[in-house]
């Protein structure tokens, strides 16, 4: 919650970190974290918190024609996110690199006006048409 990768915030004990959610697209409370001392760890575990998941389908789908003996034409549809799922944005890293899918990117600094917020959203369903002719 403190927009850094190594500090983590300290928790306030019994507040409730999914009531009082008054923003759109908020996932956790921010007035249930504090900032801690500099140069002190938060009193927060690593990973305790959950973000929304990836449901993510892309498609795609051809058809070869015979023109003639020696000449063919393909005709190629491709649908990234096909079936129009909401997917949050996040830097996925390596293993998934630039797919349309995502996870979420939430706001995580104590200070920030968006604290716990959902802040990006991956594209919309993308459609891909292509044909080719060999001979």
């Amino acid at each position: 919650m403190l927009g850094t990768f190594f500090q983590r915030a300290n928790r306030t004990q019994g507040c409730d970190i999914h009531a009082n959610l008054t923003a759109v697209l908020q996932r956790i409370n921010p007035k249930c974290f504090t900032q801690p001392a500099l140069g002190v760890y938060g009193n927060t575990a690593r990973n305790f918190l959950r973000q929304p998941g990836i449901n993510n389908w892309d498609m795609g789908v051809g058809k070869n024609f015979r023109i003639a003996e020696h000449v063919n034409f393909k005709l190629t549809g491709d649908f990234f996110n096909a079936w129009n799922h909401h997917q949050y944005a996040i830097n996925t890293g390596a293993l998934i690199g630039s797919g349309s899918g995502g996870g979420s990117s939430i706001s995580n600094s104590v200070t920030s006006t968006t604290a716990g917020q959902i802040v990006n959203a991956s594209s919309a369903r993308i459609i891909q048409i292509s044909g080719k002719l060999t001979f």
